[in-house]
């Protein structure tokens, strides 16, 4: 019962994305129409880690979507702000790039690494 929906900037980038996941993946032809009905949507663009650009209008999303910024900055991206006082769900990828990490240092040290000293160490 999952649709993944994509809006990308090149459409040769967005078709190549959805013939890897034939028959799971649709190509949306504008970000509006992509985010109307969705539950989740993530932004997988590197809009966010410096300045105020939003990837999507927050005014585009449902009342009730979730919203996951892969990118990540110091006080959030401007986009998770503006979610959040809108009263969405949101997240930044600082906490992905955490769990990579420790994957990476338990694969590497063969231990599991303090996940507050990692979160301390990014906040720094």
């Amino acid at each position: 019962g999952v649709r993944v929906i994509v809006a990308a900037r090149g459409a040769a980038r967005a078709a190549s994305l959805a013939g890897r996941f034939a028959g799971l993946v649709q190509v949306s032809p504008t970000v509006a129409e992509a985010v109307r009905d969705a539950d989740v949507v993530v932004n997988a663009t590197p809009i966010g880690l410096t300045g105020d650009q939003l990837p999507v209008p927050v005014e585009f999303l449902r009342r009730d979507a979730a919203v996951m910024d892969l990118a990540y900055r110091q006080g959030e991206t401007p986009w998770v702000r503006a979610a959040r006082a809108r009263g969405h769900r949101a997240g930044d990828g600082l906490e992905m790039l955490i769990a990579q990490g420790a994957h990476a240092f338990e694969r590497w040290f063969g231990r599991t690494p303090d996940l507050q000293v990692m979160r301390a160490a990014l906040a720094a």
